[in-house]
């Protein structure tokens, strides 16, 4: 009878638990302790299956329903200030699944790397990149809280069917490869989330219709775009980034653009230096099919590629305004700099006055003469001049 009880056992999944202090897994494990322990017996999930995966979960979390909330929407016009001080509003859309796979196929990027999805919402883009095969690793990081919230649970229920399959062909159970997911609720300007997005080798940056720019109501003269624009030049040489507005006057010239410019301005010749990426623009959805939420008929993207610039690691640019000793002498600028600390008043619920101080925000630079060059991008939406 004992040895009928342990044949019992041995054939039997391990005991799970689904309760409020974590994800179902062994009782003496977390769910991140346990999982990469498993052997892979299977490959990613299909685009098809886990279309099917997430329509599940966003049937049990009631997704749709919660989209066209108040509660949800609310940050489109005014955000919590519990999210940030700074930042007024942000807006919210969704990259559909076939159009994440088309940026994917437009960036280059293989499967042994690291993606970051700027304002992953409810987490579509991390998890399908993660799920699919798409990276290693998949990571976003979002302003808003309950939106926060809502990825977290699809992670969750995601996960919870993947157990489901693990439990239903025990003894031969079938675990799919999966990447790691990390999710991080938070301001993409501050700089304690700094290395978790700068490491990644490709970049998605939701901010259409100029959500990031012109359409952000800020305090003070910067924008959500001035900031992306610092973490892409602080991002590692190969790296890529993909916005759906164009950052380029917030970057400044690519280096085709400066290397050109400095020809004309009769500066030296062409140089490694002369700026860290180049830049293109797709259209997403060429056939017309649709690939995002916000119901755009041609959906632009834009391509960002860090360059190489010899042995440095850090990203530099050449000045091209003829009248600089800087550019004269081809003196390469490095690309970032941190602003100046802010510190302000806040009043509290409790009628308490706190100060709070940042510190650390970073944008790209600027040469000391002051002088903005157009870019190919600018010089078709407006005049510049030296």
């Amino acid at each position: 009878q004992q040895q009928q009880q342990q044949q019992q056992q041995q054939q039997s999944p391990p005991a799970v638990r689904n309760d409020d202090a974590g994800p179902m897994c062994p009782d003496n494990m977390t769910q991140e302790e346990w999982f990469p322990t498993l052997q892979h017996t299977l490959p990613p999930f299909t685009l098809c299956e886990f279309e099917s995966m997430w329509k599940v979960s966003q049937s049990q979390l009631s997704v749709k329903e919660l989209e066209k909330t108040a509660a949800f929407k609310s940050a489109n016009t005014a955000l919590a200030k519990s999210d940030s001080d700074v930042q007024q509003n942000a807006q919210y859309g969704r990259t559909l699944p076939n159009g994440l796979q088309r940026i994917m196929e437009l960036s280059g990027i293989g499967p042994d790397k690291i993606l970051v999805d700027i304002g992953h919402g409810i987490g579509n883009i991390p998890i399908q990149a993660a799920y699919t095969g798409l990276v290693k690793e998949a990571r976003g990081i979002e302003l808003v809280h309950d939106r926060h919230l809502v990825a977290e649970q699809m992670q969750q229920c995601l996960f919870e069917q993947r157990l489901g399959i693990f439990n239903r062909t025990w003894p031969q159970p079938a675990i799919h490869a999966v990447g790691n997911i990390r999710l991080r609720h938070g301001k993409l300007e501050d700089p304690a989330h700094r290395s978790f997005l700068v490491e990644a080798d490709l970049a998605i940056v939701n901010n259409a219709h100029g959500v990031f720019s012109e359409r952000a109501e800020m305090k003070g003269n910067f924008k959500p775009d001035h900031y992306v624009a610092g973490l892409f030049a602080a991002m590692k040489p190969g790296s890529v980034m993909f916005t759906f507005h164009a950052i380029d006057r917030k970057l400044g010239l690519s280096r085709t653009e400066a290397n050109d410019m400095r020809r004309k301005q009769k500066l030296k010749g062409d140089s490694e230096y002369a700026s860290f990426f180049e830049s293109e623009e797709f259209d997403l959805n060429k056939a017309g099919e649709q690939m995002v939420d916000w119901g755009a008929s041609i959906q632009k993207v834009y391509k960002y590629t860090r360059l190489e610039q010899g042995d440095r690691r850090d990203a530099v640019f050449l000045c091209c305004n003829p009248k600089c000793n800087n550019a004269k002498n081809s003196v390469p600028i490095k690309a970032t700099r941190e602003l100046e600390p802010t510190v302000e008043k806040k009043k509290l619920p409790d009628g308490t006055v706190t100060t709070i101080r940042e510190e650390g925000k970073m944008i790209v630079n600027e040469c000391e003469c002051r002088v903005v060059m157009p870019t190919s991008r600018s010089r078709r939406s407006g005049k510049f001049e030296i």
